[in-house]
Parts: C-alpha cells; sequence; structure tokens
C-alpha cells in the first residue's frame, strides 16, 4: 500500500515459507483427496471415470496455489497412475498418458494465467479510483469511443453545473 496516495503496490510481497507451504499443501491435499475418493469408490466396487474429479482437483490446486503447486498436481496425478494402474500401460495407452498430462499442464498454466490476470486488475482498478478520488476539482476521464466515463464525485457547485450531467457525452 502507497502511504501517500493509499493505492495498493504494484508489486507482489515477499513470500514467507509459511505461505509456500500453504499452497503446494492445497496441492498435495487435492491429490490426495482425489485418491481417497477413488479408493472409497473402489472399496464399494464402483466403476465410475475419475477424469472430471482429477480436472477438478488440478483446477483447484493452480487456482488456489498457483503455477507451481498446479504442475506439482499433475506431476502427482502421473505418477500415481504409472504406479498404479494395472495392467502396465502399453504404448497406446502412454501415448494417451502423455496427451492428458499435456492438457492437464496446459490447464494450470491457464488458470494460474487467468487468476493473475484477474489480480491485476482488481489492484489497477483500486489504484485507478484511489488516484482519481485524490485528485482536485474538474476530472472528467473519457473512453475509447471519446464518451465521458467518469466524473469527480464533487464536481458540481463551481461551474453551476448539475454533476454528472455530462456523462455519456461526446468529448
Amino acid at each position: 500500500m502507497n502511504t501517500m496516495t493509499g493505492a495498493p503496490a504494484l508489486r507482489p510481497s515477499a513470500e514467507t515459507k509459511g505461505e509456500t507451504a500453504f499452497r503446494y499443501g492445497i496441492s498435495v491435499g487435492a491429490f490426495v483427496l482425489t485418491m481417497v475418493v477413488a479408493a472409497i469408490l473402489r472399496h464399494f466396487s464402483i466403476s465410475i471415470d475419475l477424469s472430471l474429479l482429477v480436472i477438478a482437483a488440478l483446477i483447484c490446486s493452480a487456482w488456489y496455489g498457483g503455477r507451481g503447486p498446479g504442475i506439482t498436481a499433475a506431476i502427482l496425478f502421473e505418477l500415481a497412475y504409472m504406479l498404479l494402474s494395472k495392467p502396465r500401460p502399453e504404448h497406446w495407452a502412454a501415448m494417451l498418458l502423455v496427451e492428458f498430462n499435456r492438457t492437464a499442464l496446459f490447464l494450470a498454466l491457464l488458470v494460474t494465467a487467468q487468476r493473475k490476470a484477474m489480480r491485476r486488475l482488481k489492484e489497477q482498478g483500486a489504484w485507478l479510483r484511489v488516484t482519481l478520488s485524490s485528485i482536485a476539482d474538474g476530472v472528467i476521464a473519457a473512453g475509447l469511443k471519446r464518451r465521458s466515463n467518469f466524473h469527480k464525485p464533487d464536481c458540481g457547485g463551481h461551474d453551476r453545473v448539475r454533476c454528472g450531467s455530462g456523462r455519456g457525452q461526446a468529448s
């Protein structure tokens, strides 16, 4: 947080060891939860495709943990598949696994990129709101189509024009 303007800092803060452990704990926890659900289903002889559960665990790991934990979850699922599958995958099954793993890694990267973009947009919006509210009288912001998008809330009074009356007008 900028102490002069009150705007949020645009530079990410240093991460502590506890935060890193928590992020990777989400990844490992999602993996363990998926494996427990698979074991319970196997115990009761319920045979269903767990692909959606694996994808949900990957999305959860990447969204709440970040890129590293998302990739970690993808690697854990691949190792579990390779170690626990019976019979061992033949050539075609190994190719399917490689394709699934590529998709999982792409999904983890995509989810983390979206999360990062949303976080930056939120920070920029907060920074812009604070910046514009701290500017003195007479602020008018125009968009790409040269239409007035923003008037300072206390803009009226000085020029005998009603506040907000110019919003949406061409500049």
